[in-house]
């Protein structure tokens, strides 16, 4: 659609609009807004539906169809685990490493 095209299609709307009743003009303008919110959030990726963006918008909960494998009784911190408990000891050996370099006991070669 060229630019004058759209001027007579806003012009038009201009003149048509004030016999608009208020509850369509409503209507029509929070409609706008969720389609805009949901074409705007989709480009970045989002995959929300656009019933999805409208629930979200008005408040509402969205139901979800995917079910938890499981559910743990207390929160498991990342220190907690064996991969945890490997970080920590990767930890210590490396500020024992700075320590004995800050020593003395190990001195830089090269350069």
């Amino acid at each position: 659609m060229d630019f004058d095209r759209l001027l007579q299609k806003r012009e038009q709307l201009a003149k048509m609009w004030d016999a608009i009743p208020q509850v369509a003009k409503e209507k029509l303008e929070r409609s706008f807004d969720i389609e805009y919110a949901h074409n705007s959030t989709a480009i970045e990726g989002n995959t929300l539906t656009l019933i999805q963006t409208k629930a979200i918008l008005e408040d509402e909960d969205i139901a979800s169809k995917s079910k938890p494998i499981y559910v743990a009784k207390e929160r498991i911190l990342v220190r907690d685990t064996d991969e945890g408990r490997a970080f920590r000891a990767t930890i210590a050996d490396l500020s024992r490493l700075l320590d004995a370099y800050r020593a003395g006991v190990l001195v830089q070669h090269g350069d």
